[in-house]
Parts: structure tokens; sequence; C-alpha cells
């Protein structure tokens, strides 16, 4: 009797195994290129999936460089 069932076992993971391999694979996005045109705030809102549109719109704030100011504040006793 155990024998029989370790051989459902067998054909039901086969079987599953064979669904699971002949299935369509999940469409890929690609991620748009980083630059002013696309990360005006109408062409992200065009994007899905919803994941893909939170990471560009990320990458889309952390774009712009950080410059050292022309004037840069000197801090002395008087100033806290």
């Amino acid at each position: 009797m155990k024998k029989m069932k370790k051989i459902k076992t067998v054909f039901l993971m086969l079987g599953l195994l064979g669904l699971a391999a002949c299935s369509e694979r999940p469409e890929t996005v690609t991620m748009p290129k980083v630059n002013n045109e696309n990360c005006r705030h109408e062409n992200v809102m065009k994007m899905e999936p919803e994941a893909l549109r939170q990471k560009f719109a990320s990458l889309c704030l952390r774009r712009s460089a950080i410059k050292p100011s022309d004037k840069p504040k000197t801090w002395g006793p008087g100033d806290i």
C-alpha cells in the first residue's frame, strides 16, 4: 500500500513539474533610461507595473549631483 502511495506522489510531482515547465514565461519589462524626458511626471505615471514605476521614480529623484556651495557658511560661536 505504501509503495502505491509513493508511486502516485512521484507521478503527481512529475505532472506538476511538467505543467510548470510548459507554462509561458512572465513578460519582462525593461526600465527606460533615466533622463529629463523620461523623468517627467506624466511619463513616469504611464509606466506599468507599479513596482517598476516606483523604482524608476526613485532613480529619477537620485540622479542629481551634489555640488559644493558657492558661498559656504562658516559657523561661529554666535550662530548656535
